[in-house]
């Protein structure tokens, strides 16, 4: 299966992302997915994420990544996401949604408080049956 690597600025501003459509493929991160793993190494953030029902994973991966935030720590939770969107942040005394380099500025937080910021180029899903 071919991947579709989709540029970051290319997505709605404060638009949830919690539902989406991917290369024709409704994905409702929320509610049928929990985040398993998150890694990051050479600029590239990952987040691993298993289908509640065990039944699929797949990664969500984000490149040439600029880390902001990252605010996480152990839990009992299982790795719920309650909030995912790509925004606007302060820099230089402005509020700016994308760099010049074309990245577009992201805030990811899950159900027990976790959360992390960071600036990316582009995204990426990548899904694996089970």
């Amino acid at each position: 299966m071919e991947v579709k690597v989709v540029s970051a600025i290319t997505l709605e501003i404060l638009k949830d992302l919690l539902q989406l459509e991917y290369q024709n493929k409704y994905y409702d991160i929320h509610n049928d997915y929990n985040c398993a793993r998150i890694s990051y190494l050479e600029k590239k953030l990952f987040l691993f994420l298993e289908k509640i029902d065990a039944s699929a994973s797949m990664i969500i991966l984000f490149n040439q990544v600029d880390l902001v935030v990252f605010n996480t720590y152990p839990t009992k939770d299982n790795g719920t996401i309650d909030s995912f969107y790509r925004g606007r942040t302060f820099m230089n005394e402005a509020l700016v949604e994308e760099t010049e380099d074309e990245k577009g500025y992201f805030y990811l937080e899950f159900y027990e408080g976790q959360k992390i910021e960071f600036w990316a180029k582009s995204l990426e899903i990548q899904e694996s049956p089970k």
